[in-house]
C-alpha cells in the first residue's frame, strides 16, 4: 500500500488558519485530524492516523503510524506540528486567531510545560 492510498478517517478535531500573504489572495487553511485506524497493510497490528491539510495548493492527507491508537495519534499531532510551522514560516503568513501563534506547535508546548513543571517543584522545594 502506498502512503497516498490511505483514507482520511472521520474528522475528530479541526482548525481554521488564515493565509494573509504581504501580495495575493488571502484565503482560509483547514487542517484536520482523523480518528486512528488499524493500518490495512501491517501484519503486525499497527495503527495510523491521518491529517489532512486543506487551502494552500493541493489537499493532501498524510497517514502517521503507530503501534497503537495513542502512539498512532501522538506522532500524528507531532507530524502535524512539523507541517504546519514550516508552512507558516514559508512565508508568514499563516495566523491563527488574529495572531501568528498557530497553537499547533508541539514542540514549544512540550518546552513550555517543562518549564513550568521546574518551577513548580522549585516552589515546593524539591
Amino acid at each position: 500500500m502506498r502512503l497516498r492510498d490511505y483514507a482520511m478517517t472521520r474528522v475528530v478535531a479541526r482548525r481554521y488558519l488564515e493565509y494573509r500573504p504581504a501580495q495575493g489572495r488571502s484565503g482560509k487553511v483547514i487542517v484536520e485530524i482523523g480518528k486512528p485506524a488499524p493500518d490495512p497493510a501491517s501484519k503486525y497490528g499497527d495503527w495510523y492516523c491521518p491529517h489532512r491539510i486543506t487551502g494552500l495548493g493541493e489537499t493532501r492527507v498524510f497517514p502517521v503510524f503507530g503501534v497503537d491508537p495513542v502512539q498512532a495519534l501522538i506522532l500524528c499531532l507531532a507530524h502535524l506540528s512539523a507541517e504546519i510551522t514550516r508552512w507558516g514560516r514559508k512565508d508568514g503568513a499563516l495566523r491563527w486567531l488574529g495572531g501568528r501563534q498557530l497553537g499547533l506547535e508541539v514542540h514549544h508546548i512540550l518546552r513550555l510545560q517543562a518549564a513550568r513543571n521546574r518551577r513548580q517543584l522549585k516552589r515546593r522545594g524539591c
